[in-house]
């Protein structure tokens, strides 16, 4: 990765020179000299021109997400790596990568070789608060196709990156992480080593004075050391010019007249305040689109509950109408059940009368049987008592029937009672 830093920067330092002796010779002999605050400046002629072109011809950055704090500052995005063509660009403090696409939607159309890291551990600090899991997830989705060939996400803490980048080979630093003073003076004295005599460091925030912020303390102190130039709109955005040989561009913005640095505010203002408006603007239509499909799953929802309303009124009118059928089984099973419960009391008595006629009949039975026992037993008795009459009359009978015929001879004459 060293060898690749190198050679871009190379490469676009190289264009950057070639741009750069197109312009007026005292632009020339500015970029040969080593820049100090102190130091006049007096440009040729007004570049402000220049600027509004950038601004203007700036196209307006493809990602906005709900984090708005940098999309004013996109145009200027644009516009810096237009006029520095950076060999590396490296941003400390991602996010969601709102400013970190800008430049590298830039360093796309622009056709630059600039390398560019975006350094972040995405989980979030003290003012930034804790970060959703799939921020980084959702970012690579974004970046990975579209800039992977020149750029790379490196998941580490600041001063953990800082070893992959060779001594003064960066060209563009963007500082936007954890915002107080210390934290933010000890990213820039980390990185200080590693800028390139064109660096340009832009710090974000600049204008923030609430809680604990203190990214405009390092900037008032680095601004009285450096050619600076600050963008007051949208938090603030501090463009300090590090690099002995930072391109004339840059330097005309930290020595041209209030009414001149006031006039490329107003536009990059103007043009930042469009962004936001039209991130906006499309979250809102956004918004309204899926609004609109909600409608319409909704009405969907809506008619398919209708139907099932009117099915359920057909079926509460059928279970109405089986519920009178019901009702009339019921009074008629109630009418039965009724009839029956007559029935069985009628039956109850019928049966009651009927045990009780059993009762008298079965004392009636006994009383016959005993008299039948008796009778029995008398008759039995009253023939073992006539019997011996009877045979004593019947060979009385005998005697006088054998007593007016004689037997015939060799016939003997037989008693009547010898056959029993």
């Amino acid at each position: 990765m060293m060898s690749a830093i190198r050679q871009a920067s190379a490469h676009n330092r190289g264009v950057a020179i070639m741009a750069e002796s197109t312009t007026s010779p005292a632009a020339d002999m500015t970029n040969t000299a080593t820049i100090h605050k102190t130091k006049p400046f007096a440009a040729a002629e007004s570049l402000a021109g220049t600027w509004l072109s950038h601004a203007i011809l700036g196209r307006f950055p493809d990602r906005r997400t709900i984090i708005e704090g940098w999309q004013e500052h996109s145009p200027f995005a644009s516009a810096i790596i237009s006029v520095l063509r950076p060999g590396v660009f490296v941003e400390l403090g991602t996010h969601r990568g709102d400013s970190y696409c800008a430049f590298c939607e830039a360093i796309a159309l622009t056709g630059l070789a600039t390398k560019a890291f975006a350094i972040d551990t995405w989980s979030g600090d003290d003012h930034a608060g804790t970060y959703e899991s799939d921020i980084l997830e959702d970012l690579r989705a974004y970046h990975d196709h579209r800039y992977g060939h020149f750029s790379k996400l490196v998941q580490a803490r600041f001063d953990e990156a800082v070893g992959q980048f060779p001594a003064k080979s960066i060209d563009l630093l963007h500082i936007d992480g954890l915002h107080t003073e210390e934290a933010v003076r000890y990213d820039f004295e980390t990185y200080r080593d590693r800028l390139s005599d064109r660096a340009v460091v832009l710090f974000h925030d600049t204008q923030a004075r609430h809680e604990d912020f203190g990214v405009y303390k390092v900037w008032r102190d680095l601004a009285s050391k450096y050619p600076a130039f600050e963008f007051t709109h949208s938090s603030g955005l501090g463009v300090l010019m590090v690099g002995s040989q930072v391109p004339q561009e840059l330097l005309w913005l930290c020595h041209a007249p209030e009414s001149e640095q006031r006039l490329v505010r107003d536009v990059f203002s103007a043009l930042g305040r469009a962004v936001r408006f039209q991130g906006r603007s499309e979250r809102l239509w956004h918004q309204v689109d899926e609004a609109w499909q909600r409608i319409a799953q909704a009405e969907h929802e809506r008619e398919l509950f209708k139907t099932a309303h009117d099915e359920a009124w057909q079926r509460i009118a059928q279970a109405e109408h089986e519920r009178e059928l019901f009702k009339t089984a019921h009074d008629e099973a109630w009418q039965r059940i009724a009839q029956a419960e007559h029935e069985r009391e009628l039956f109850k008595t019928a049966h009651d009368e009927a045990w009780q006629r059993i009762h008298s009949l079965e004392e009636k039975l006994a009383i016959l049987d005993k008299e039948r026992r008796e009778a029995t037993a008398q008759k039995e008795a009253w023939q073992a008592f006539t019997l011996p009459f009877i045979r004593l009359l019947d060979f009385g009978h005998w005697v006088l029937r054998t007593g007016r015929r004689r037997p015939n001879a060799g016939q003997t004459a037989k008693h009547p009672h010898d056959n029993h």
